[in-house]
């Protein structure tokens, strides 16, 4: 199965045909455009007629090296010797699939939920189709949406499986980027392709269709990040710095704040963003959002007093700022109040993506549907009434209970889950990019007794996140959004709960009433250097459940495959290309753990051209380690499915050793198929070969292959392992395994 890229799986249609577009003209022109996988969909043809499709559907494929799958039917797939089938829930099981097909052929299976992807993993399906996630015209749906939102619940079933999983249904180029980033599961799995039917099928230009969405595929794959915002942590005053910085930067480009927001706080939310130097425009006619999108620099949507008649405003806004890629605030006010208000936001957060959700304990506990909550927490809402749900007691919008017990974990985890900044706000407020968290602890109690302080909390949110999108000159391929978000959070509550603080210290003010008019003044006047005295922040430690693992293993290592075409080299007089390490880094703790390994042996060499070395490894990273020299020539490295352009091993006398001869990160943690192959007839050599895994969660566990152990794999969990009393070392129940630890002064000891 690991020969099959199915990034741009196109799925066929006939009777989506453009008038006179003839259907295997259609079919070349999208190979030829970049389509990976062809699935042969035919529901009205009678089987002979079946056959003959089909099969010369798979003489135009492999023209082009792309393997064919027979929808439903095995005995198609056996007459055409297709590649695989992809089964209904309504068809045959796979088990019986097996039993009739040629060893060897993959089998799909369409799953909506989690018995599905469930069975589908015990029954041994080599790859899921997730769906529908969007609407579709192309097929009559018999269960219900799962949405974007419900694809990375799914896809965490398949963790530590090799099952490949693509989402299916009303996929377009438009939402094709929303879908791969707002899919992601919250332990990093993401989509390995996308279903395509209409929108390749049904264009007069498929070669150009199928492109774009190869490229949008592939960016987005080369620049998904482990984290939402791969920065490193921050310190609490270099925050500060650049907020001091970036209100500087609003005044200076003077961002068009795109909001729909309640009509009890219009005015408040449009005062405060001229206040900090934006330029607010509310409007709420659904046919003005694209056109108000393209000259917009952010977006806020707020539900406070919505109606049903406003969704559509709502759902077009959202769509068009993520086409747009602008930062999309969204605030989920009183969503816990009613059934509708659930519903509403569930379908709003699946059309669009949201940047940043704001929102005070009991809005994002309603969100996330969590009982995580101490004691109980009280709101206060513009009209009166009071919904118990779960353990969250709301009135509305303003919390002012105890909050949450663990507000750092809860603000992280669902940062990953809506895969999205987090803003909680409360007498202290946390703001999350699903890797750093910040605690703000300014503002004043005074905030919580004027109607809608949460709500211009969302207008400066969006003010500071429109300035840094309006700035931002950084390449954008394969985001969703651009600009630093987790930055335009903090700023925005920072700079108003100083402001806030500020202005209740005057003179003459005497109560909420007059506190209003004076913290809109007081945001005017602000300056940075208020803000960096007054400022207090707190970059708050993340406990990393999953530390990381490098393992490095040794050309001569049984888990590297060789072709014929390789030799032994030695090294027995050149220490310098025999030293092997492995390397476990604990980056909560900053520990680094080393264990040094020798062998007799120092590369394997190729000077014989289609010569290739590949082997398998369960991680996110990989690296490929050899020598440079003036013989050495051309060599190329493919990835699962991504071959990575040619790469030249040449460089003039003295030699290199041990050089990095190829690197990539970023990878879906699991298991990857790597291959090197000589590209000429002068030499490559590889010297060694390591990968980064994550490792020791409390429930997860790790298949890791390494040199020194005569069986090829042992099992790395949290549990397996414990920390030797008497040295500075980790060691398994057998001791058998043992890993040195080279600790850091001050900090403790862990492994989680």
């Amino acid at each position: 199965m690991s020969d099959i890229d199915y990034s741009v799986y196109l799925v066929t249609g006939r009777e989506l045909l453009p008038p006179g577009k003839d259907y295997y003209e259609s079919l070349e022109e999208s190979l030829q455009g970049g389509v990976t996988l062809v699935q042969i969909r035919e529901k009205h043809a009678d089987t002979g007629e079946f056959i003959e499709i089909a099969a010369r559907s798979k003489e135009i494929c492999d023209r082009y090296n792309v393997p064919l799958i027979i929808n439903d039917r095995v005995d198609v797939a056996i007459a055409v010797n297709a590649r695989g089938v992809h089964l209904g829930q309504t068809d045959m099981s796979v088990a019986q699939a097996r039993e009739l097909l040629p060893e060897g052929t993959v089998i799909g299976v369409s799953c909506n939920n989690v018995g599905h992807v469930r069975t589908a993993i015990k029954d041994g399906a080599d790859s899921i189709g997730i769906g529908a996630v969007w609407g579709t015209q192309t097929k009559q749906l018999t269960s219900p949406l799962v949405g974007v939102r419900g694809v990375g619940g799914l896809l965490e079933l398949l963790d530590g499986t090799n099952i490949r999983a693509v989402a299916i249904g009303g996929m377009k180029a438009k939402n094709l980027l929303r879908t791969l980033h707002g899919s992601v599961s919250k332990t990093g799995h993401a989509l390995d392709g996308v279903a395509i039917v209409s929108e390749i099928m049904a264009s007069r230009n498929p070669r150009q269709a199928a492109a774009t969405l190869s490229t949008i595929f592939k960016s987005f794959t080369i620049s998904l990040p482990p984290a939402i915002s791969p920065r490193a942590p921050l310190s609490g005053q270099a925050l500060v710095e650049r907020v001091a910085h970036l209100m500087s930067v609003v005044r200076e480009v003077n961002p068009l704040v795109h909001q729909i927001t309640n009509t009890v706080v219009a005015t408040q939310s449009a005062n405060i963003t001229l206040s900090l130097g934006g330029s607010p425009i509310m409007a709420s006619e659904p046919q003005e959002m694209e056109d108000l999108s393209r000259i917009s620099s952010a977006l806020l949507i707020n539900i406070g007093t919505m109606r049903s008649d406003g969704k559509e405003s709502m759902s077009k806004a959202g769509y068009f700022a993520n086409e747009n890629k602008k930062p999309l605030v969204f605030d989920p006010v009183g969503i816990g109040a009613s059934a509708l208000r659930k519903e509403t936001v569930k379908d709003l957060l699946n059309v669009f993506q949201a940047s940043v959700i704001k929102g005070n304990a009991g809005e994002l506990a309603a969100l996330a549907n969590s009982q995580e909550v101490c004691g109980v927490v009280h709101a206060q809402f513009y009209y009166h009434f009071i919904v118990i749900s779960s353990q969250v007691l709301t009135k509305g919008v303003d919390s002012v209970g105890p909050g949450f017990k663990d507000p750092v974990s809860f603000v992280r985890d669902l940062a990953k889950k809506e895969r999205c900044v987090i803003a909680l706000t409360g007498p202290v407020d946390y703001v999350s990019d699903g890797t750093n968290v910040v605690a703000l602890r300014n503002g004043h109690e005074i905030l919580g007794k004027i109607t809608g302080s949460g709500c211009i909390v969302g207008s400066s949110i969006a003010t500071y996140c429109g300035a840094l999108f309006a700035r931002c000159s950084a390449d954008s391929t394969g985001k969703l959004v651009q600009g630093d978000t987790f930055l335009g959070a903090v700023a925005g509550v920072m700079v108003l709960t100083v402001a806030a603080e500020v202005a209740v210290r005057r003179a003459d003010v005497k109560g909420p009433g007059t506190f209003l008019p004076a913290l809109i003044d007081e945001l005017w006047a602000l300056q940075s250097s208020t803000v960096q005295s007054l400022a207090r922040i707190e970059s708050t430690e993340i406990r990393y459940s999953m530390p990381s693992l490098t393992i490095i293993i040794e050309e001569n290592s049984p888990l590297i495959t060789y072709d014929s075409g390789w030799d032994l080299g030695t090294s027995s007089d050149d220490p310098l290309l025999d030293r092997r390490a492995i390397l476990l880094v604990f980056y909560a703790a900053c520990l680094t753990c080393l264990l040094r390994r020798y062998s007799d042996s120092g590369f394997m060499k190729s000077n014989i051209g289609g010569s290739s070395a590949s082997f398998t490894f369960n991680g996110t990273g990989v690296e490929i380690f050899g020598a440079k020299r003036g013989n050495h020539g051309p060599y190329t490295i493919k990835v699962d499915n991504t071959t990575y352009p040619a790469q030249n091993g040449s460089v003039p006398d003295p030699g290199l050793f041990q050089q990095s001869l190829f690197l990539v990160n970023g990878l879906q943690q699991g298991q990857h198929e790597v291959t090197i192959t000589n590209g000429g007839n002068t030499y490559v050599d590889i010297d060694y070969i390591s990968w980064v895994a994550d490792v020791g969660g409390s429930s997860d566990k790790l298949f890791v292959n390494t040199f020194q152990d005569t069986d090829p794999s042992f099992v790395f969990s949290g549990s397996a392992w414990q920390l030797d009393p008497n040295a500075d070392r980790f060691i398994d129940g057998s001791a058998q395994y043992v890993v040195h630890i080279v600790k850091t002064p001050g900090v403790a000891l862990s492994c989680q």
